[in-house]
């Protein structure tokens, strides 16, 4: 029989209750518009539920809604960037991320054109800042400590370094394979080749979680398809696969992406009303004139 700690109960328990993949701290005045943005679009892409405060309004103090979706998050992904300290409520998220590091989230730093060493020890810039929030704090130095505290505990952790260019798309693919190593795959969330678990993609078994299947083969294969029980799955991008038969496809599909489709139509059940993304090139499909996207 075997035993479990207390505290792998807790992290089970933790994992089980999460609403999103990841959660995405950054300062949007740095990286909103390039990096993070960027980052938040392949993770979403590829399936994985990610949260990214865009659009709430921010004030002195961080909201209660970002609190829970900090809480409720596997993953934290930090971007450190060089106005990150500036930001109050950043560093607020900083400390709730490590807060719920010690209940069991992953945390993986990013420093963004910024020296690890620098957020280690508040030097330059970072200095700077944390010396005006000293200031502006000088009733609650508490508070500044435990900002001085968090900035140092994160930058010891693993995470990536990101230079003056580097193409940041090498570095979002390094992020996003790490991540589907994570909880985020282990919870079939994403299925990155038929190895993973091929009973899924023959229709024995429906997996409601799963929202995004990348099957890329290295030689061509016939494989029976079936994946109508999934009901969740938005993103579908298959390569070198044929089959004889596809007996369904879940109408939620935002992408579909097969090249070479090996069949004259879809199936005659899959109602396409919330397709974005179409792409079919070199397929032997016929479209059908009522058939609209």
């Amino acid at each position: 029989m075997a035993l479990v700690t207390n505290k792998q109960a807790f992290s089970s328990s933790f994992t089980q209750r999460c609403r999103y993949d990841v959660f995405l701290s950054f300062r949007g005045e740095d990286t909103r518009n390039g990096f993070t943005s960027n980052l938040n679009g392949i993770l979403r892409h590829n399936g994985i539920n990610t949260f990214m405060d865009d659009e709430l309004q921010r004030g002195n103090r961080i909201s209660t809604e970002i609190l829970e979706a900090i809480e409720s998050s596997k993953i934290s992904i930090i971007v450190f960037s060089k106005n990150y300290a500036t930001s109050t409520w950043c560093l607020d998220e900083l400390v709730k991320i490590l807060e719920c590091k010690k209940n069991g989230q992953v945390v993986f730093p990013v420093f963004y054109k910024v020296d690890p060493s620098k957020v280690r020890s508040q030097k330059g810039k970072f200095g700077e800042v944390l010396a005006k929030h000293e200031e502006n704090f000088k009733y609650d130095t508490n508070k500044v400590q435990r900002w001085r505290a968090a900035l140092n505990e994160a930058s010891n952790l693993s995470g990536w370094h990101y230079k003056n260019d580097r193409p940041q798309f090498r570095l979002i693919q390094e992020i996003f394979e790490e991540i589907s190593k994570s909880e985020v795959s282990k919870k079939h969330r994403r299925l990155l080749c038929y190895e993973d678990d091929p009973e899924v993609l023959n229709g024995d078994t429906g997996f409601d979680e799963i929202r995004g299947i990348t099957l890329s083969l290295p030689q061509p294969r016939k494989m029976q398809l079936n994946l109508g029980k999934m009901k969740s799955l938005k993103y579908l991008t298959i390569r070198n696969v044929t089959c004889e038969d596809l007996k369904s496809l879940p109408n939620g599909l935002r992408l579909l992406d097969w090249n070479e489709f090996p069949l004259s139509s879809l199936p005659s059940t899959f109602e396409p009303t919330k397709l974005v993304v179409l792409n079919m090139q070199r397929s032997h499909i016929e479209l059908d004139k009522n058939f609209e996207v």
